[in-house]
């Protein structure tokens, strides 16, 4: 692929800038980073840019750089110039040899037989803490794009090579279940109840008991009474019945996330960090002077000057000291080089507040915590009515494309909704329409499907093998070179993606690889040509479905073989 051309570029460009003693050092990893893959050109060259406004600044010259190059007997590199790009600024262009490029994209057999899997990590490990819904509160469209962009971001991270644990951290505590049972009770439903749709009814418990306290004030001090007895541990009725909820939400959420190829390896609660447990990281904090008393209220301040509450004065603790105890918890138990949140931007001054305590704490590991943000969705309800579970968006996914009288409506709803997901910008929010994420035409989700099955169905039935060797020469028609160029990019895009955490750049990059393989489609036949011209075309078409292949498993989404 072109990480291959480039690494071969990088190199050579590396010994012409070191060979200036008097400038400073660069290294390897930085020109790397400058090169870019531009078009093929109607001579049959292929140009590689590079950005050289960084090496201006360290006081390099173009034309001391450009004149290095030594161009006698050089196969690859067929010529280097000065030119001015879009922008107006200066850069290198650098043009290889047509078939020299054909033959490295499509030839390298170890790199797609590995289902082109790269390295940036030695096998790091990382945390990504994604979906993570409350067992009273219905498991929303916010949770819905947490598990959507946290499911991709732990497939690029896993893609890299690095050991990722897939969290979900399950809200089950807090004043929260005291409500909850208040209102279970008020609504008389039985475990049996709860068995058939928990998610759901523990919603409308939780509403009920919420609508009670507003009026009645000895409500919310039950409500409280029943979450300090969780607290300490007592072996009351509330105990045990919240430990069946648990067991019958976890369930529920296993086949929803079974719904949507999503395995979690760890599924915490927050539970697992009572104020029985977290007294001693209390304690911790007060001997450093930390946490000062206010009212009963122990307070920690914050670089912003804000304060935040970490135990009431009834010794509840809230959120974010869990949080802290959560934490700690992870480094200690996975060792691992960076925590990773998925959760929306609401939660901007919680997640700052969580790092400014663990490195007031001294904990030096704090700094590699990164909450990742995104958008809300606006405007998604479906035919149940405005409160929007998850299970009604999958099923309603699902009908849409039944009506449509489309096999495998279950797997194509999921991928029109992931990918009308994903290809958002990740920080923006953004309006939801059905009609448009589960069009046939256009760019959806369902697009990448139905280009994998066509490729899938192009393999069975050519009636061609693979050849054992690409030849550049039989693959010069511009549908040919515009879908290897495609091809080509994949390396940069992952990377690009990866940088910035942004699952809208290798959608876009997927529709454009669809584009050019359906011009190639139109063009390049296999049948009734000769053996070799046939051989040719199926090792490019080979190419382009792999690449499709690994860029949806990245997204989230099964590839299917025939729809």
């Amino acid at each position: 692929m072109v990480a291959n051309i480039k690494n071969f570029l990088g190199n050579k460009i590396l010994e012409l800038v070191k060979s200036n003693e008097h400038l400073p050092n660069l290294d390897f990893k930085f020109i790397f980073s400058l090169l870019k893959l531009g078009r093929i050109t109607t001579e049959k060259e292929v140009n590689f840019h590079l950005n050289v406004q960084p090496l201006i600044k360290a006081k390099y010259s173009l034309n001391s750089i450009i004149s290095k190059f030594n161009l006698k007997n050089d196969t690859i590199i067929n010529s280097v110039c000065e030119e001015v790009n879009q922008e107006k600024k200066s850069i290198i262009t650098i043009k290889i040899n047509c078939d020299y490029f054909i033959n490295e994209v499509l030839q390298n057999n170890d790199y797609f037989e590995n289902l082109l899997n790269p390295k940036l990590s030695n096998g790091d490990k990382i945390i990504v803490d994604f979906s993570s819904p409350n067992i009273a509160k219905p498991f929303h469209v916010g949770h819905l794009r947490s598990t959507i962009i946290g499911n991709f971001i732990s497939n690029l991270y896993s893609f890299f090579s690095y050991d990722t644990t897939r969290l979900t951290y399950i809200g089950d505590w807090g004043t929260q279940f005291g409500l909850l049972n208040i209102g279970l009770n008020k609504l008389n439903l039985s475990d049996d109840d709860l068995k058939q749709n928990p998610i759901e009814l523990l919603y409308k418990a939780y509403v009920e008991g919420n609508r009670l306290s507003q009026s009645d004030s000895s409500i919310a001090d039950e409500a409280r009474r029943v979450f300090q007895c969780l607290e300490t541990g007592e072996q009351t009725y509330e105990l045990q019945r919240w430990k069946r909820f648990k067991e019958f939400t976890a369930k529920e959420l296993a086949r929803t996330y079974d719904r949507l190829g999503i395995k979690f390896d760890v599924y915490n609660w927050e539970s697992m960090y009572t104020a029985k447990n977290i007294l001693p990281l209390i304690k911790q904090m007060q001997d450093r002077g930390l946490l000062s008393n206010e009212d009963g209220k122990l307070v920690v301040k914050l670089d912003s000057g804000r304060s935040a509450t970490l135990l009431k004065s009834d010794g509840a603790t809230l959120y974010l000291t869990r949080d802290i105890a959560a934490a700690l918890d992870r480094y200690k138990s996975y060792n691992c080089k960076h925590m990773l949140y998925v959760v929306d931007n609401s939660q901007t001054e919680h997640f700052i507040a969580l790092k400014d305590i663990l490195s007031a704490m001294e904990f030096n590991w704090a700094k590699n915590i990164q909450h990742i943000k995104f958008g809300r969705v606006k405007g998604m309800s479906t035919r149940k009515g405005q409160v929007v579970f998850m299970k009604d968006i999958l099923d309603e996914a699902k009908e849409r494309m039944h009506q449509k009288q489309i096999e495998s409506p279950n797997i194509l709803g999921i991928s029109a909704v992931v990918v009308n997901d994903l290809k958002q910008k990740r920080l923006k929010d953004y309006e939801f329409n059905w009609d448009i994420a589960l069009q046939i035409d256009g760019d959806t989700g369902i697009k990448l499907q139905y280009t994998h099955c066509r490729l899938t169905s192009l393999e069975k039935n050519c009636g061609v093998s693979l050849p054992n060797h690409c030849d550049p020469k039989l693959l010069q028609e511009p549908e040919a070179l515009l879908l290897i160029q495609e091809i080509a990019r994949f390396d940069d895009i992952l990377l690009n993606s990866f940088n910035n955490l942004e699952a809208c750049t290798l959608v876009k990059y997927l529709f454009q690889l669809c584009n050019a393989t359906s011009r190639a489609l139109k063009v390049l036949k296999i049948k009734h040509e000769t053996r070799d011209i046939g051989a040719q075309r199926l090792l490019l078409f080979n190419r382009s479905k792999i690449v499709l292949y690994r860029g949806m498993k990245i997204l989230g989404l099964q590839p299917l073989e025939e729809m």
